[in-house]
């Protein structure tokens, strides 16, 4: 199965029914307030609720979270998570953040296009937002980053900066391995994700096929 078939494949695991425990109760009220609907993906990992605990409490959603540091802006936070989830295929949750946070993150619906695409549209990015594009594509591509684009990303990006990127980014890759192995649906209401656009990586065992 390719990366644009596992789209159209039913759910491997079933989102938790509803209505759900105290904690995950109180989990999901937090993560997305009313009138917002709890995303699919959330539904999901909370069939273990100590996993889901244990990540909506600390990595992202606690006010230590890495979406809540102030560190790199709103809107960089969203081109790390759409960048990495878009090149890993992770449609779900492009098209959750795309809803959610890519118009309040402070894109354009031609940034949110773009990042999908590659090469990036050199003129719809500052120097220093392409540099963080090319950190994710190294991730994605290499499982490194080269010295040239570490250089690249040094000439606007802070070092703290650039450990808050990389380590969103290895957030998210996470997350997307959740949406892909566990054929997390695309979210109602979301945008669709451009599949003609990207085509993602896939993985060993699609090629082989």
């Amino acid at each position: 199965m390719d990366s644009k078939t596992s789209r159209h494949a039913p759910p491997r695991v079933a989102p938790l029914p509803s209505p759900p425990g105290p904690d995950i109760a109180a989990a999901f009220a937090k993560a997305v307030p009313p009138p917002f609907t709890v995303p699919g993906l959330y539904q999901t990992v909370a069939r273990n609720e100590k996993v889901f605990l244990a990540f909506a409490e600390a990595p992202l959603l606690s006010r230590r979270g890495l979406m809540h540091t102030g560190q790199i802006s709103d809107l960089e936070r969203e081109l790390v998570i759409l960048r990495i989830t878009g090149r890993l295929g992770a449609a779900h949750e492009w098209g959750v953040h795309v809803a959610y946070f890519g118009k309040t993150g402070g894109m354009t619906a031609s940034q949110i296009e773009d990042t999908v695409r590659s090469p990036l549209t050199p003129a719809l990015w500052t120097e220093r937002q392409q540099a963080i594009v090319r950190l994710i594509d190294d991730l994605v591509e290499r499982h490194d980053v080269s010295d040239e684009s570490f250089a690249m990303a040094r000439r606007t990006l802070s070092e703290a900066d650039v450990i808050e990127v990389v380590t969103l980014a290895g957030l998210y890759n996470m997350i997307a391995w959740n949406v892909r192995a566990l054929r997390v649906a695309e979210e109602p209401g979301a945008p669709p994700f451009p599949w003609p656009v990207w085509r993602p990586i896939a993985s060993p065992a699609d090629t082989a096929r």
